[in-house]
């Protein structure tokens, strides 16, 4: 028996990807699928049972399939996911999904099966929320997004359907979300920790250019980290010139004299101080929502100027034209 997300499944079938739009001569098979469904009241995971004269029944299944796994920490957590499975080619999607709420996909991947000789699997998204995965051990402290990649990449290595996969690629457009305002990871990680997000887990860049901007990068890091307060200053100035003032008036009130104090400013550090107060949760601090979201949106104003300032390069070309964003894990 197949697994098949229904909502997936029914937009590939009925609507054409290129323009979104409904195909005339699928209104009657639309119209029959979502008579059965709703008749029947399935939810969104089922099993594909049968396909004839244009209808398409499902059988009512409520989750996807939860198992267990043990990883480096000597920890075991728990997942669930999804497989579907196209009828009429060789591709496999598989969504690690909720476990509470299924209508919510924490990371989903695609491959084609052995027959055709594509090694290559693809990452599509990892959005991960606190119901993502669960440790056995309640007590243990772990970061979802990061337990949910190495449990990912055990799956892949480990599982006898992707024996065949050699490597996965995604695209990096990772992004720290901060009250709901997105900081790209491949800066503030560089500045960090001398590399973007992906790359602690073994990832590189797929192109050649983009990976010597890598190496450079990582090399830099371990070399400098520091900027003149002048310089730091005046990347903050330059934000006051900004629709929202309240970030701008943050730091003045806030960081200005811990800059101005200091000959120099080791960034790092500084950007962990901003971090820290845009995700402090100790009520004895007593840190509003406002300054919260400022905060956020002072980093990301200030993040791109000040991984230039300490030379890191971009990836981009002369004309200013972004790459390098695609990115490859070598599993076997």
């Amino acid at each position: 028996m197949k697994y098949v997300n229904i909502d997936l499944y029914v937009r590939k079938k009925l609507f054409n990807t290129k323009n979104n739009n409904l195909e005339n001569n699928n209104e009657k098979i639309m119209r029959n699928i979502y008579d059965y469904i709703n008749d029947n009241k399935i939810t969104r995971i089922g099993k594909l049972t049968k396909i004839d004269e244009g209808i398409i029944k499902f059988k009512n299944q409520t989750e996807g399939v939860i198992e267990k796994i043990q990883l480096k920490d000597n920890k075991k957590y728990y997942y669930n996911i999804e497989k579907i499975i196209s009828k009429k080619s060789n591709k496999h999607n598989i969504c690690f999904v909720n476990l509470r709420d299924n209508d919510y996909n924490c990371l989903c991947f695609n491959y084609n099966s052995k027959e055709t000789r594509d090694t290559v699997l693809i990452l599509n998204d990892l959005n991960s929320n606190d119901d993502c995965i669960k440790c056995i051990d309640e007590k243990h402290k772990y970061k979802i997004g990061d337990i949910l990649m190495q449990i990912f990449i055990e799956y892949v290595k480990n599982n006898k359907d992707t024996e065949h996969i050699t490597s996965i690629e995604l695209q990096d457009n990772s992004m720290k979300k901060c009250y709901n305002i997105g900081i790209k990871l491949k800066y503030l990680r560089t500045i960090i920790s001398g590399e973007p997000y992906y790359a602690k887990y073994g990832f590189r860049p797929c192109e050649k250019k983009a990976y010597e901007i890598y190496r450079y990068n990582r090399k830099l890091h371990k070399e400098n980290r520091l900027l003149e307060n002048k310089v730091v200053d005046k990347i903050f100035e330059n934000i006051k010139d900004m629709n929202n003032k309240k970030p701008y008036l943050l730091y003045t009130n806030k960081y200005k004299k811990y800059i101005l104090q200091k000959n120099l400013i080791d960034i790092k550090l500084f950007i962990n101080k901003i971090i820290e107060k845009s995700e402090d949760k100790r009520a004895s601090t007593n840190i509003d929502i406002e300054t919260k979201k400022n905060s956020c949106e002072l980093l990301s104003y200030a993040i791109l100027p000040l991984y230039k300032a300490l030379g890191y390069k971009d990836y981009v070309d002369s004309n200013e034209v972004s790459f390098g964003d695609r990115w490859e894990l070598k599993i076997r």
